[in-house]
């Protein structure tokens, strides 16, 4: 019994030497910042490109190897009715210093109507992984599963990196959206001139005219063609 109670404090010992980064997660947060809404008519055609962008938060790799990740994103309520696959798809930056262009990232050949797919994401031989470091992936090409009014599409990231499920597109009411540019404070029946009022879809391409301009009242509307 001493003699195994000697064993397990010597492991123990052992394992207090051993560096706190060699049980580091190599973890991200991931975000879509150009995410897309589009009306029903719209989701039912290709969705819009996005990217999606996974900056590493905690890094545990060695300094003199040539470190890659393994992906597999998994897309719900979406999927790639075209097979495809291939190198360079996507880009690996580091914005510490401007942006610099640090790696590839490839993908795995898949069959069409894929709904998860392989990535590869490896460093330059001049780099290596720093926190903060940025893989830029490309979202193109799909479409929804569903188009019903409040359906999305997701991406989640799993494999040597891992990350929530992220959405990417967004089905939406068509509707309209109004803001002025300086509001102004009134009392009650007293009338005041409103310098602009932007109109602009919630989601849709083209609005069309919706209001009018009055004398006097509003000097300045500006009709947007498209949501932004």
């Amino acid at each position: 019994m001493k003699k195994f109670i000697s064993m397990v404090m010597a492991a123990a010992m052992v394992v207090s030497l051993v560096p706190a980064t060699a049980f580091a997660a190599n973890t991200i947060t991931a975000e879509v910042p150009n995410a897309v809404e589009l009306t029903v008519d719209e989701a039912k055609g290709t969705i819009p490109n996005t990217e999606l962008q996974l900056v590493l938060t905690d890094v545990d790799a060695a300094v003199a190897d040539a470190n890659s990740f393994e992906l597999t994103l998994t897309f719900d309520n979406a999927y790639l009715p075209v097979a495809g696959g291939g190198s360079k798809i996507g880009e690996v930056y580091r914005l510490e210093d401007g942006k610099v262009d640090i790696g590839d990232v490839s993908i795995a050949a898949f069959a069409a109507d894929a709904d998860e797919v392989t990535i590869t994401v490896t460093e330059g031989s001049a780099h290596n992984w720093r926190e903060g470091d940025m893989i830029v992936i490309p979202l193109g090409g799909f479409v929804f599963d569903s188009t019903s009014v409040g359906a999305t599409a997701t991406v989640e990231v799993s494999g040597d990196l891992e990350s929530e499920e992220v959405v990417f597109a967004t089905v939406v009411e068509k509707g309209i959206k109004a803001s002025i540019k300086k509001a102004v404070d009134v009392a009650e029946e007293e009338k005041a001139t409103i310098n602009t009022i932007t109109i602009k879809p919630t989601a849709g391409k083209v609005m069309g005219d919706v209001l009018k301009k009055e004398a006097n009242v509003v000097k300045d509307i500006t009709f947007m063609t498209k949501a932004e």
